[in-house]
């Protein structure tokens, strides 16, 4: 599913048109990207949540000349499904 898809299903499923959904659609992922910029985590009860990593500094290989180089530390989003969202997957994939 692509994000026009996700628009056009929450239009469908709310009956609101479909300019009104993508500004929803919209607006929510402008939210979620904002506050994990700002270092803080989005938790949606029932569906997971999106917070900042931190990876620490850590030695590594440059895989052309296989010398030892240093990887710097840096920040990267990250999400952690929920008890009920892994469940769900859980049921769907036993069928």
């Amino acid at each position: 599913m692509h994000k026009n898809d996700l628009i056009n299903r929450v239009a469908v499923e709310t009956g609101v048109p479909r300019v009104v959904a993508a500004r929803v659609v919209n607006s929510t992922l402008e939210t979620i990207v904002d506050e994990i910029a700002e270092g803080r985590k989005v938790v949606l009860t029932g569906f997971g949540t999106f917070e900042l990593r931190r990876r620490r500094q850590r030695r590594g290989v440059d895989p052309r000349t296989a010398a030892e180089i240093t990887v710097p530390a840096t920040e990267t989003p990250g999400f952690t499904a929920s008890a009920t969202f892994k469940g769900r997957i859980r049921e769907a994939s036993e069928r």
